[in-house]
Protein backbone atom coordinates (compact mmCIF):
# COMPACT_ATOMS: atom_id res chain seq x y z
CA UNK A 1 0.00 0.00 0.00
CA UNK A 2 1.24 3.49 -0.84
CA UNK A 3 0.61 6.88 0.75
CA UNK A 4 1.01 10.36 -0.70
CA UNK A 5 3.82 12.44 0.80
CA UNK A 6 4.84 16.09 0.46
CA UNK A 7 8.19 17.10 1.89
CA UNK A 8 10.40 19.80 0.41
CA UNK A 9 13.68 18.20 1.47
CA UNK A 10 12.64 14.75 0.21
CA UNK A 11 11.44 16.26 -3.07
CA UNK A 12 14.77 18.02 -3.65
CA UNK A 13 16.76 14.92 -2.68
CA UNK A 14 14.69 12.85 -5.11
CA UNK A 15 15.24 15.24 -8.00
CA UNK A 16 18.99 15.37 -7.31
CA UNK A 17 19.22 11.56 -7.15
CA UNK A 18 17.25 11.23 -10.38
CA UNK A 19 19.34 13.86 -12.15
CA UNK A 20 22.63 12.30 -11.05
CA UNK A 21 21.51 8.79 -12.06
CA UNK A 22 20.20 9.98 -15.42
CA UNK A 23 23.39 11.96 -16.02
CA UNK A 24 25.63 8.89 -15.72
CA UNK A 25 26.63 7.88 -19.23
CA UNK A 26 24.61 10.72 -20.75
CA UNK A 27 25.70 13.23 -23.35
CA UNK A 28 24.76 16.88 -22.92
CA UNK A 29 22.74 19.07 -25.25
CA UNK A 30 21.14 22.50 -25.27
CA UNK A 31 17.64 23.18 -26.56
CA UNK A 32 15.02 25.91 -26.28
CA UNK A 33 11.98 24.31 -24.67
CA UNK A 34 8.49 25.66 -25.19
CA UNK A 35 5.63 25.54 -22.69
CA UNK A 36 2.17 27.15 -22.50
CA UNK A 37 3.72 29.50 -19.90
CA UNK A 38 6.58 30.58 -22.17
CA UNK A 39 9.97 29.44 -23.43
CA UNK A 40 12.97 28.10 -21.55
CA UNK A 41 15.87 29.26 -23.74
CA UNK A 42 19.14 27.31 -23.81
CA UNK A 43 17.87 24.60 -21.48
CA UNK A 44 20.64 22.12 -20.53
CA UNK A 45 19.58 18.56 -21.35
CA UNK A 46 20.87 15.06 -20.67
CA UNK A 47 20.60 12.51 -23.50
CA UNK A 48 20.69 8.77 -22.73
CA UNK A 49 21.05 6.65 -25.86
CA UNK A 50 20.66 3.40 -23.92
CA UNK A 51 17.28 4.53 -22.58
CA UNK A 52 16.34 6.37 -25.80
CA UNK A 53 15.43 9.35 -23.63
CA UNK A 54 16.40 12.95 -23.06
CA UNK A 55 15.65 14.85 -19.87
CA UNK A 56 15.55 18.37 -18.46
CA UNK A 57 15.77 18.96 -14.71
CA UNK A 58 15.28 22.26 -12.91
CA UNK A 59 16.72 22.16 -9.40
CA UNK A 60 14.83 25.17 -8.03
CA UNK A 61 11.06 25.18 -7.60
CA UNK A 62 9.15 27.32 -10.06
CA UNK A 63 6.44 29.77 -9.00
CA UNK A 64 3.98 26.86 -8.67
CA UNK A 65 6.26 25.09 -6.20
CA UNK A 66 7.30 22.40 -8.69
CA UNK A 67 10.71 20.87 -9.37
CA UNK A 68 10.65 20.31 -13.11
CA UNK A 69 11.41 16.93 -14.64
CA UNK A 70 10.71 16.81 -18.38
CA UNK A 71 11.33 13.73 -20.52
CA UNK A 72 11.29 13.04 -24.23
CA UNK A 73 11.99 10.16 -26.61
CA UNK A 74 14.93 10.04 -29.02
CA UNK A 75 16.61 13.27 -30.06
CA UNK A 76 15.92 16.43 -28.00
CA UNK A 77 13.14 18.64 -29.28
CA UNK A 78 11.31 21.75 -28.16
CA UNK A 79 8.50 19.79 -26.48
CA UNK A 80 8.77 16.88 -24.00
CA UNK A 81 6.78 13.68 -24.29
CA UNK A 82 5.65 14.05 -20.67
CA UNK A 83 6.31 16.16 -17.58
CA UNK A 84 6.94 14.32 -14.32
CA UNK A 85 7.34 17.28 -12.00
CA UNK A 86 7.75 16.92 -8.23
CA UNK A 87 5.89 19.32 -5.91
CA UNK A 88 7.71 20.77 -2.87
CA UNK A 89 4.41 21.70 -1.22
CA UNK A 90 1.06 19.97 -1.20
CA UNK A 91 -0.87 20.28 -4.43
CA UNK A 92 -3.01 17.80 -6.37
CA UNK A 93 -2.75 20.04 -9.42
CA UNK A 94 0.58 18.44 -10.27
CA UNK A 95 0.31 15.05 -12.01
CA UNK A 96 3.73 14.02 -10.70
CA UNK A 97 3.91 13.07 -7.02
CA UNK A 98 6.03 11.25 -4.47
CA UNK A 99 4.52 8.32 -2.61
CA UNK A 100 5.86 6.08 0.14
CA UNK A 101 5.39 2.31 0.37
CA UNK A 102 5.00 0.09 3.42
CA UNK A 103 8.81 -0.23 3.72
CA UNK A 104 9.09 3.59 3.92
CA UNK A 105 10.73 3.70 0.48
CA UNK A 106 10.05 6.85 -1.55
CA UNK A 107 8.65 6.20 -5.04
CA UNK A 108 8.13 8.40 -8.08
CA UNK A 109 4.51 8.40 -9.23
CA UNK A 110 2.35 10.00 -11.90
CA UNK A 111 -1.40 10.40 -12.13
CA UNK A 112 -1.43 9.88 -15.89
CA UNK A 113 -2.40 12.43 -18.49
CA UNK A 114 -0.57 14.71 -20.90
CA UNK A 115 -0.65 18.49 -20.84
CA UNK A 116 1.42 21.16 -22.48
CA UNK A 117 -0.54 22.64 -25.36
CA UNK A 118 -2.77 21.50 -28.20
CA UNK A 119 -2.57 17.70 -28.06
CA UNK A 120 -3.49 17.08 -24.43
CA UNK A 121 -4.80 13.82 -22.98
CA UNK A 122 -6.79 13.67 -19.75
CA UNK A 123 -5.92 11.10 -17.05
CA UNK A 124 -8.93 8.92 -17.93
CA UNK A 125 -8.09 8.27 -21.59
CA UNK A 126 -4.38 8.03 -20.70
CA UNK A 127 -5.18 5.23 -18.24
CA UNK A 128 -7.26 3.43 -20.87
CA UNK A 129 -4.55 3.57 -23.54
CA UNK A 130 -1.31 2.95 -21.64
CA UNK A 131 0.21 -0.55 -21.87
CA UNK A 132 2.28 -2.28 -19.20
CA UNK A 133 1.30 -0.04 -16.29
CA UNK A 134 -1.58 -0.10 -13.82
CA UNK A 135 -2.70 2.58 -11.39
CA UNK A 136 -2.13 1.74 -7.72
CA UNK A 137 -4.31 2.88 -4.79
CA UNK A 138 -2.54 5.65 -2.87
CA UNK A 139 -3.78 6.83 0.53
CA UNK A 140 -4.04 10.58 1.03
CA UNK A 141 -5.34 11.02 4.55
CA UNK A 142 -8.90 9.66 4.52
CA UNK A 143 -8.99 9.66 0.70
CA UNK A 144 -7.81 6.97 -1.71
CA UNK A 145 -6.35 8.21 -4.97
CA UNK A 146 -4.94 6.39 -7.99
CA UNK A 147 -1.42 6.83 -9.39
CA UNK A 148 1.00 5.01 -11.65
CA UNK A 149 3.93 4.13 -9.39
CA UNK A 150 6.97 4.29 -11.68
CA UNK A 151 9.64 3.07 -9.28
CA UNK A 152 11.58 3.37 -6.04
CA UNK A 153 14.15 6.13 -5.66
CA UNK A 154 16.34 3.67 -3.72
CA UNK A 155 16.51 1.43 -6.82
CA UNK A 156 17.54 3.94 -9.45
CA UNK A 157 18.55 1.53 -12.23
CA UNK A 158 15.13 -0.17 -12.12
CA UNK A 159 13.46 3.22 -11.81
CA UNK A 160 15.16 4.51 -14.96
CA UNK A 161 14.19 1.37 -16.90
CA UNK A 162 10.53 1.74 -15.92
CA UNK A 163 10.73 5.49 -16.51
CA UNK A 164 11.91 4.84 -20.07
CA UNK A 165 8.97 2.52 -20.71
CA UNK A 166 6.53 4.99 -19.17
CA UNK A 167 7.83 7.91 -21.26
CA UNK A 168 7.74 5.82 -24.44
CA UNK A 169 4.12 4.94 -23.73
CA UNK A 170 3.37 8.62 -23.14
CA UNK A 171 4.97 9.51 -26.49
CA UNK A 172 2.92 6.79 -28.24
CA UNK A 173 -0.29 8.12 -26.71
CA UNK A 174 0.58 11.73 -27.58
CA UNK A 175 1.36 10.73 -31.17
CA UNK A 176 -1.96 8.89 -31.32
CA UNK A 177 -3.68 12.03 -30.02
CA UNK A 178 -2.42 14.01 -33.02
CA UNK A 179 -4.92 12.11 -35.18
CA UNK A 180 -8.36 12.63 -33.66
CA UNK A 181 -9.98 9.82 -35.64
CA UNK A 182 -7.34 7.23 -34.70
CA UNK A 183 -7.31 8.44 -31.11
CA UNK A 184 -11.07 8.06 -30.67
CA UNK A 185 -11.08 4.72 -32.49
CA UNK A 186 -8.32 3.33 -30.23
CA UNK A 187 -10.05 4.59 -27.11
CA UNK A 188 -13.48 3.22 -28.06
CA UNK A 189 -11.94 -0.15 -28.94
CA UNK A 190 -10.75 -0.40 -25.33
CA UNK A 191 -14.10 0.62 -23.87
CA UNK A 192 -13.18 4.27 -23.29
CA UNK A 193 -16.02 6.78 -23.29
CA UNK A 194 -16.61 9.72 -25.66
CA UNK A 195 -18.99 12.51 -24.66
CA UNK A 196 -19.83 15.45 -26.93
CA UNK A 197 -17.02 14.31 -29.26
CA UNK A 198 -14.55 14.59 -26.37
CA UNK A 199 -12.58 11.69 -24.89
CA UNK A 200 -13.31 11.43 -21.18
CA UNK A 201 -11.82 7.99 -20.51
CA UNK A 202 -13.25 5.17 -18.50
CA UNK A 203 -16.48 3.85 -19.90
CA UNK A 204 -20.06 5.02 -19.94
CA UNK A 205 -21.03 1.35 -19.82
CA UNK A 206 -21.31 -0.68 -16.65
CA UNK A 207 -18.67 -3.15 -17.87
CA UNK A 208 -15.03 -2.23 -18.56
CA UNK A 209 -12.61 -4.90 -19.75
CA UNK A 210 -9.55 -5.57 -17.61
CA UNK A 211 -6.10 -4.76 -19.01
CA UNK A 212 -4.52 -7.73 -20.80
CA UNK A 213 -0.90 -8.59 -21.54
CA UNK A 214 2.27 -8.74 -19.48
CA UNK A 215 3.01 -6.35 -16.64
CA UNK A 216 5.02 -5.95 -13.48
CA UNK A 217 4.56 -4.68 -9.96
CA UNK A 218 6.85 -3.30 -7.31
CA UNK A 219 8.31 -5.26 -4.42
CA UNK A 220 11.89 -5.18 -3.21
CA UNK A 221 12.50 -6.80 -6.57
CA UNK A 222 10.64 -6.56 -9.84
CA UNK A 223 8.31 -9.46 -10.68
CA UNK A 224 6.94 -10.26 -14.14
CA UNK A 225 3.47 -11.75 -14.54
CA UNK A 226 0.93 -12.55 -17.23
CA UNK A 227 -2.72 -11.42 -17.01
CA UNK A 228 -4.47 -14.73 -17.70
CA UNK A 229 -7.37 -13.64 -15.45
CA UNK A 230 -8.14 -10.72 -17.77
CA UNK A 231 -8.26 -12.95 -20.85
CA UNK A 232 -10.85 -15.17 -19.18
CA UNK A 233 -12.86 -12.18 -17.96
CA UNK A 234 -12.96 -10.52 -21.36
CA UNK A 235 -13.90 -13.77 -23.13
CA UNK A 236 -16.73 -14.45 -20.67
CA UNK A 237 -18.05 -10.88 -20.95
CA UNK A 238 -18.02 -11.17 -24.74
CA UNK A 239 -20.06 -14.39 -24.67
CA UNK A 240 -22.58 -12.92 -22.20
CA UNK A 241 -23.02 -9.79 -24.32
CA UNK A 242 -23.52 -11.92 -27.45
CA UNK A 243 -26.48 -13.48 -25.68
CA UNK A 244 -27.99 -10.07 -25.11
CA UNK A 245 -27.21 -10.02 -21.39
CA UNK A 246 -26.23 -6.82 -19.60
CA UNK A 247 -23.06 -7.52 -17.64
CA UNK A 248 -20.94 -5.30 -15.44
CA UNK A 249 -18.08 -5.25 -12.97
CA UNK A 250 -18.56 -1.99 -11.11
CA UNK A 251 -17.76 -1.83 -7.42
CA UNK A 252 -20.65 -2.43 -5.05
CA UNK A 253 -21.69 -0.02 -2.32
CA UNK A 254 -19.40 -1.70 0.23
CA UNK A 255 -16.41 -1.26 -2.12
CA UNK A 256 -16.04 -4.85 -3.31
CA UNK A 257 -15.91 -5.63 -7.03
CA UNK A 258 -17.15 -8.92 -8.56
CA UNK A 259 -15.32 -10.09 -11.66
CA UNK A 260 -18.60 -10.03 -13.59
CA UNK A 261 -22.32 -9.95 -12.94
CA UNK A 262 -25.53 -10.01 -14.99
CA UNK A 263 -28.51 -7.80 -14.18
CA UNK A 264 -32.16 -8.70 -14.75
CA UNK A 265 -34.76 -6.47 -16.41
CA UNK A 266 -35.38 -4.62 -13.16
CA UNK A 267 -31.69 -3.76 -12.83
CA UNK A 268 -31.07 -6.21 -10.00
CA UNK A 269 -27.90 -8.28 -9.89
CA UNK A 270 -29.10 -11.74 -10.92
CA UNK A 271 -25.95 -13.78 -11.61
CA UNK A 272 -22.42 -13.45 -10.25
CA UNK A 273 -19.16 -14.75 -11.71
CA UNK A 274 -15.88 -15.12 -9.85
CA UNK A 275 -12.84 -16.11 -11.92
CA UNK A 276 -9.87 -18.02 -10.51
CA UNK A 277 -6.89 -19.00 -12.63
CA UNK A 278 -5.58 -21.54 -10.11
CA UNK A 279 -6.99 -25.07 -9.98
CA UNK A 280 -6.16 -25.66 -6.32
CA UNK A 281 -8.75 -26.12 -3.59
CA UNK A 282 -7.77 -22.83 -1.93
CA UNK A 283 -8.74 -20.89 -5.06
CA UNK A 284 -12.05 -22.77 -5.25
CA UNK A 285 -12.95 -22.10 -1.61
CA UNK A 286 -11.91 -18.46 -1.91
CA UNK A 287 -14.13 -18.01 -4.97
CA UNK A 288 -17.12 -19.55 -3.17
CA UNK A 289 -16.58 -17.25 -0.21
CA UNK A 290 -16.34 -14.20 -2.45
CA UNK A 291 -19.59 -15.11 -4.20
CA UNK A 292 -21.35 -15.37 -0.85
CA UNK A 293 -20.04 -11.97 0.24
CA UNK A 294 -20.89 -10.30 -3.07
CA UNK A 295 -24.42 -11.72 -3.08
CA UNK A 296 -25.16 -10.78 0.54
CA UNK A 297 -26.65 -7.45 -0.46
CA UNK A 298 -28.28 -8.83 -3.61
CA UNK A 299 -30.71 -11.47 -2.37
CA UNK A 300 -31.93 -12.26 -5.91
CA UNK A 301 -28.41 -13.34 -7.00
CA UNK A 302 -27.60 -16.88 -8.01
CA UNK A 303 -23.80 -17.47 -7.82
Amino acid sequence: MFRLITNRAVAQQTLVALRVAFGRGATKAVETLSTPGGQIPNAPLFVRRDLDLWAYFQGRPDRRGLLLGWFGVGQPSWHPSIEINIPVRRTLYCYGQLVMDEQEDVCLAHRGGLGGGKFTVAPGPFGDLINGFEREPVHDGSYERQYFVIGRVSQLSQLLERLSRFVHEAERIRELRRNERKFRSALEALGGAIQNKKAIGGSDEEYTGETVGAGDYLLHRQVQYERVHARVQRALAKQLQKRGLKCGNRRQKHGLAPDLYVRDRRGRMAHLFEIKVGRDSQSTFTALGQLLVYSAGEMTCSP
